[in-house]
């Protein structure tokens, strides 16, 4: 396999409003990578108060397979991505390492 170093990302998207369907708008936000397959079913979650998704999936980036942890909410127009990511292989090593980052974010 190819060396893919453990990272956490920050996407920061335009979104013209909150959508009603927000477990699918989030869902929808892990085409930065392709096949992506659910790990674990999508949990509703809060980030200082307004809901948000927690999601775990499997991919491929660079055709090198890839398993994340995203923390997903929108406010004020914009959509937060926050993407722990690491080799599938490796990931459950940064698990608690990663989990701690995704509850720690908050949107000023």
């Amino acid at each position: 396999g190819r060396d893919f170093d453990p990272q956490v990302v920050l996407l920061v998207q335009d979104a013209p409003a909150v959508p009603a369907d927000l477990v699918g708008a989030c869902e929808q936000l892990r085409s930065g990578m392709s096949e992506p397959e659910t790990v674990r079913p999508s949990q509703r979650v809060e980030v200082d108060g307004k809901p948000a998704v927690r999601l775990d999936f499997l991919g491929y980036v660079d055709g090198a397979a890839v398993r994340a942890s995203a923390l997903c909410t929108f406010r004020d127009r914009r959509a937060y991505f926050v993407v722990a990511q690491a080799l599938p292989t490796s990931f459950d090593a940064e698990a608690a390492l990663f989990d701690r980052i995704l509850q720690s974010f908050h949107v000023r």
